[in-house]
């Protein structure tokens, strides 16, 4: 059974909220189209398909799930992100992307239609088994057991759509393990880059990083969790050789830690929405990940962020990171060979680099990554 052990906590809530939304779900299905959906109704027959991911996430900030959907929707899929934004009655916010809130209204639309559903949560599962002509695509992003209402009810869903999926994917080699003794053809599928996101067309610099930029010294950059698994060891090796600045753009555990290590040339700015990445990272000279361990640090997705931003990047070799051969990434094995590549790797003038890292980052983009998939 893997990692799916039996729990008993909540069981009777969660059974109740999915019964619930399967009431609500079989109400809204015999209902009239609302006016707002039928000029979409109207053109149905011009979309290569139809792909929904239920109700589970905010749309923004912008992660996987996201970014498969608007993916899609480049490809000429007609596409719906479901929200609890009730603001957000329905809207066209990229090209055949929609996000709609009261996602109970599609069904009248998918009714008699082939709908893709992309599901990470087993809740959405509830929404999708309303239509008959189906396509489940789970995608395991995350750690199950830390979503809300993991227990004996749901895990016996999470069975259930992983037997069903036509498609099955995970993130991340550690999230594998929930499939054992379920299922067994699955696809172990990295995230992708959109690269358009990541360039900084207007040179927009953010204000808390413009300071920093102009001391005179070279700017090493590091953005993600500041807490007890940054290696502020190597950031004090670095620190005391006084000619580098280190920003860490994040949140900070624990304030005390600059004391603590007299660190001089390190400051701390605030972690950053995935739209204003650019505004920052474009301008740091290297990003570097000082970390002890690379458990779940996303340190795939934010090396090819980097990368569609031309900025090099200097890194242990970790396990996350084994498969990337890019120019612009430097692969080192300890803290001496970090410390002692900085200036000859920052110094390397390659002027052909950014078109090199264009061309390399195809194989690593979110179209590239869902061809993987539409084989399947």
């Amino acid at each position: 059974m893997g990692i799916l052990k039996m729990f008993v906590n909540d069981k009777k809530k969660t059974e109740e909220i999915v019964s619930s939304e399967v009431e609500k779900y079989a109400t809204a299905s015999v209902k009239e189209l609302d006016e707002d959906l039928i000029p979409i109704k109207n053109k149905l027959n011009t979309y290569r398909g139809i792909v929904v991911f239920p109700q589970a996430l905010d749309f923004y900030p912008i992660d996987r799930p996201q970014n498969i959907l608007r993916t899609f929707a480049k490809n000429g899929f007609l596409c719906f992100f479901c929200t609890d934004n009730t603001k957000i009655k329905l809207k066209e916010i990229e090209p055949n992307l929609f996000l709609i809130s009261n996602q109970e209204r599609l069904l009248p639309l998918l009714r008699g239609q082939k709908v893709l559903f992309l599901i990470t949560y087993f809740l959405q599962y509830a929404f999708a088994q309303m239509i008959e002509n189906r396509v489940i695509w789970f995608d395991i992003m995350g750690k199950l057991d830390k979503y809300q209402h993991y227990n004996n009810y749901s895990i016996g869903i999470y069975k259930q759509i992983m037997n069903e999926a036509l498609i099955a994917t995970y993130r991340k080699e550690q999230y594998k393990i929930y499939y054992e003794g379920v299922r067994e053809k699955i696809l172990l599928l990295k995230d992708g880059v959109m690269q358009q996101d990541f360039i900084n067309n207007n040179n927009i610099i953010g204000d808390d990083v413009k300071k920093y930029l102009f001391m005179n010294k070279k700017v090493i950059g590091y953005y993600g969790n500041i807490d007890q698994n940054i290696d502020f060891d190597l950031i004090k090796k670095i620190d005391s050789l006084n000619t580098y600045v280190i920003i860490l753009m994040g949140y900070l555990d624990n304030p005390l830690v600059i004391k603590e290590y007299s660190l001089r040339n390190t400051y701390i700015i605030p972690s950053k929405d995935y739209s204003e990445l650019k505004n920052y990272i474009t301008y740091f000279d290297l990003v570097f990940f000082p970390l002890k361990a690379d458990i779940d640090e996303d340190l795939y997705e934010k090396t090819l962020q980097c990368s569609a931003m031309k900025t090099k990047v200097i890194t242990y070799e970790y396990k996350e990171l084994s498969d990337i051969t890019l120019p612009n990434v430097m692969f080192v094995k300890n803290k001496d060979e970090l410390v002692n590549n900085l200036d000859k790797f920052i110094e390397d003038k390659d002027y052909d680099l950014p078109k090199e890292i264009e061309e390399a980052l195809q194989k690593y983009s979110w179209e590239s990554v869902i061809n993987k998939v539409l084989v399947l």
